[in-house]
């Protein structure tokens, strides 16, 4: 557990992840729930490098970093809905 606690902590897995999972839903069909998630990876990377420029312990075990992911998914996922605009018609085929 030691190990997954010490990744969990590394900005630079939180920014891999999010940078691959920004590239996903690129590739796939753009629909924004896989770039929430990579929002949200950015975000913790953030967190996760001012907690090691601080000196801090923002992210002490697995349990801790599971919770802050989940909020900042879900803070994420409801701000890109947001601010995504969306299509008034119901068909994209109405002539």
């Amino acid at each position: 557990m030691l190990e997954l606690n010490e990744w969990l902590a590394a900005w630079q897995v939180w920014a891999i992840a999010g940078l691959a999972l920004i590239i996903v839903d690129v590739m796939l069909d753009g629909s924004g729930y896989v770039l929430s998630l990579g929002v949200a990876c950015f975000s913790m990377s953030a967190l996760a490098l001012i907690a090691y420029l601080t000196g801090t312990n923002l992210i002490p075990d697995w349990k801790i970093a599971a919770l802050e992911f989940a909020g900042f998914a879900f803070l994420s996922i409801f701000i890109i809905r947001r601010l995504r605009p969306r299509n008034k018609d119901g068909d994209v085929n109405q002539y």
